[in-house]
């Protein structure tokens, strides 16, 4: 079986040089460490221009975590944490006013929404953007800082032309108060998981879940505690727009359908369709019908298939390997596309969306194994004089022996030069 050597052979498929040439990569660490410009990721958002890559330093403990505010207007950027997972933010991020050229990409950073931008402020707010962002293996959560208010949105999205979620997890904050033992006061309900608004939203291979509902702890009569809890937050609420789910799990959070405020749009609810005719196709995933989901108006199609994916190691230096692997069905033939900007083309035929941008080059893998998966280890080339970075946007399309072609997930691989 012949294979192409993907990552290394980019240069072959792209002037890449001139498009990457003057991008700049800042590091930020919570703690004093060479080479590294900022202590806080909002200042070196700050900095940045158009078109720069961010490289967060993991927290070093408990005491450490960044805990601050993210804002993003009108800049392309790539948000990339170092060790992915490893960086723990107490804090919100915004995105806003993207044009239709410019795009965000968050790899890697898990946020809590803690009060600092607000008692209720989404932990990640998404608005006005008409050009594409992702999240990569990012999760969103927090707790309501409010006894009369319910728990804040995991994500809220407003207006915006492509927002793509990859892994990770997206869960409403927690009901008041967080797990208080023999608390006598209000307890309020967990808050939406993902909000969408006049937007179109696609999410792979991701957890989305309401929040749990504030929490008491009373000792029992029989030893131990009871746990005592109120309305559990609604996975999704649509408000319009369209949402493409892939691999996914959507579910309330822990709690009971009886919300203790008017809680929008209601409690223990997996997916609320409201108004506005949302849309909703829904491929190989889970927890859409129990607790069940409601539809005031648009549609819900599920589509039951294996589901496919891609995924590659990121960030990496120059000199270092990255691991590429696609998944799906046994002997079906695996080609990837690569190109430098997102972008957002619906190919019914394909059984998806092509989430890539051109130009475009098409690449061929080859046959998948009798496990359902083809890896390739790629050593990273020299970049180039000056070029302290790359960064690529891959999507694969598996064929069938039938010539039906599935597309997968995107992803993305950030390449940066050995000095990082």
């Amino acid at each position: 079986m012949k294979t192409i050597a993907l990552l290394a052979g980019l240069a072959l498929a792209f002037d890449v040089t001139a498009g990457h040439a003057q991008g700049t990569v800042w590091t930020v660490s919570s703690i004093p460490l060479p080479g590294a410009q900022f202590s806080k990721i909002s200042d070196a958002i700050a900095a940045a221009a158009d078109g720069d890559v961010i490289l967060v330093q993991p927290s070093a403990g408990a005491s450490d975590y960044y805990v601050e505010n993210l804002v993003v207007e009108a800049k392309s950027l790539t948000i990339q944490a170092r060790v992915p997972g490893d960086v723990v933010i107490y804090g919100s991020l915004r995105v806003s006013g993207l044009g239709a050229a410019q795009s965000v990409l968050v790899r890697g950073l898990r946020l809590w929404a803690s009060g600092v931008a607000g008692p209720q402020a989404p932990c990640i707010h998404l608005r006005d953007n008409y050009g594409g962002v992702w999240f990569e293996g990012a999760a969103s959560g927090g707790l309501s800082q409010s006894a009369t208010q319910p728990g804040p949105p995991g994500l809220l999205v407003e207006n915006c032309a492509a927002v793509v979620l990859i892994g990770g997890e997206f869960r409403g904050g927690w009901g008041y108060p967080y797990y208080a033992v023999e608390y006598f006061g209000p307890r309020t309900d967990g808050g939406v998981g993902l909000h969408i608004v006049q937007s179109s939203v696609f999410v792979y291979d991701a957890l989305v879940r309401g929040g749990t509902s504030g929490t008491a702890e009373w000792k029992s009569l029989f030893g131990g505690f009871v746990t005592v809890y109120d309305g559990a937050g609604t996975g999704v609420w649509m408000e319009g727009g369209t949402l493409h789910l892939d691999g996914c799990e959507v579910k309330p959070g822990l709690g009971t359908d009886e919300c203790s405020q008017a809680t929008a749009p209601g409690c223990d609810i997996g997916l609320y369709l409201g108004a506005g005719s949302p849309q909703v196709t829904a491929f190989d995933s889970i927890g859409l019908g129990d607790p069940p989901t409601y539809v005031q108006s648009g549609a819900l199609q599920k589509i039951l298939g294996v589901s496919r994916s891609i995924s590659a190691t990121s960030p990496v230096r120059e000199g270092e390997v990255s691991k590429l692997k696609v998944s799906g069905v046994p002997r079906d033939w695996a080609v990837v596309g690569v190109a430098a900007q997102p972008g957002q083309l619906a190919l019914p035929a394909w059984s998806g969306t092509m989430l890539l941008g051109g130009p475009t080059a098409l690449l061929v893998l080859g046959e998948l194994a009798p496990s359902g998966e083809l890896s390739h280890d790629t050593p990273i080339p020299e970049l180039g004089p000056a070029i302290q970075f790359q960064r690529w946007l891959l999507q694969a399309g598996l064929i069938d022996p039938d010539g039906v072609v599935t597309l997968t997930e995107p992803t993305s691989v950030l390449l940066l030069d050995a000095a990082y």
